[in-house]
């Protein structure tokens, strides 16, 4: 059954979108995109200031919006945005300082929901349920991952997971959660991808990689399950890994990449990711733009933009990539404290569009046009 939030149009770059919320648990396997509309980005702020806001870009007019949620809305988003996602027509923005996740519906002309979450931090869905991972919540002083019902955006469950919990995905009805141990960098037996199955809340056995700090998961259109580690700013550098199924139909065959993540995405045929890591000698951060060819699963040769755009970005901070023109948006936190840029680049990584965003333009979300 749908539920849908009927919205006046406003004079911002998402006009021309006609999208709803919707509740129901099939929408998102039934309504596949055939094409984007916008692409929206979450500034994170200032670490406690406050200053987190929504940008816009509409593609098909090229006009880019800054703070649009507060422009609509009249109120602000709130403290460090940790995470952005569209889902069902809404936008969730996990607000990690002001421990909330705001769901507003892509007009932002109705704020749907404000659900309060203790130091949210990613989010991802499966029909009719959200899962947001946490910092607290679980055993012994480490993290949760909270399911909300979409139905009634509360939070129905806390699953207990390892120390600081990051990325989450859902695969064939099992949730995967990269556990960090971000403030316990010594605790490698405690950094390991929970696996639990949806259909009880069981926990399966987990994928140990032995490794700290994890942070980003996703599957591929293939089936390979990606996580990526950002080490432990010492002597355990950055890496990215790809873990395979083995016999009984399990995710244990992992296979390491032996260079730095800092972010990724995938299209159906391809692997996006970039590494930005701090070089002393040079004293300034070495960016890197990479792809893999998800039918090879070897690393293409060059990089995916050109090498005169890739000097032109400082710190590298978001990544999105549109599967059906190929066109690849990086977003660049700049200096950190002031504004921050979005890059546009075609399938050929040529230069496109370049915009000013808000502070720390962190995550970014394509919309799906509507049919």
């Amino acid at each position: 059954m749908k539920k849908t939030i009927h919205c006046i149009l406003i004079g911002c770059a998402v006009a021309s979108m006609t999208t709803s919320c919707s509740d129901d648990p099939d929408d998102n396997k039934k309504d596949e995109p055939k094409s984007y509309s916008a692409l929206y980005v979450l500034d994170e702020g200032g670490f406690g200031a406050g200053n987190a806001s929504l940008d816009a870009y509409d593609l098909h007019t090229g006009t880019f919006t800054q703070d649009v949620y507060s422009s609509a809305t009249g109120k602000r988003l709130g403290d460090t945005g940790s995470d952005l996602q569209y889902h069902n027509g809404c936008l969730f923005a996990v607000m990690n300082g002001s421990g909330k996740v705001i769901v507003t519906d892509v007009y932002m002309q109705s704020s749907v929901a404000e659900i309060s979450i203790e130091s949210p931090r990613k989010i991802c869905f499966n029909g009719d349920k959200a899962y947001v991972s946490s910092f607290t919540g679980g055993e012994n002083g480490k993290g949760s991952v909270k399911e909300i019902d979409l139905n009634t955006y509360t939070v129905t469950k806390n699953i207990p997971v390892s120390y600081e919990p990051e990325g989450v995905a859902v695969h064939e009805n099992r949730l995967y959660v990269a556990n960090s141990c971000g403030y316990h960098l010594t605790l490698t037996d405690d950094s390991y991808i929970s696996v639990i199955a949806l259909s009880d809340y069981s926990e399966l056995p987990h994928i140990d990689l032995h490794v700290v700090n994890l942070e980003n998961i996703l599957f591929d259109s293939k089936g390979h399950l990606w996580v990526s580690s950002r080490g432990n700013y010492s002597d355990v550098p950055s890496r990215l890994y790809r873990i395979d199924r083995s016999a009984g139909n399990v995710y244990n065959d992992v296979y390491t990449y032996n260079m730095p993540c800092s972010n990724m995405t995938a299209t159906p045929g391809r692997l996006y990711f970039y590494a930005s890591v701090w070089d002393n000698s040079q004293y300034k951060n070495i960016n890197t733009f990479r792809s893999i060819n998800l039918n090879t699963l070897d690393v293409e040769t060059s990089s995916y933009i050109s090498t005169d755009a890739a000097g032109g970005i400082q710190n590298p901070y978001g990544l999105a990539v549109d599967r059906f023109t190929g066109d690849i948006f990086i977003s660049d936190a700049c200096d950190y404290t002031n504004g921050g840029k979005l890059f546009c680049f075609d399938k050929n990584g040529a230069l496109k569009h370049e915009f000013t965003t808000g502070v720390n333009p962190g995550h970014l979300t394509l919309v799906p046009a509507a049919d």
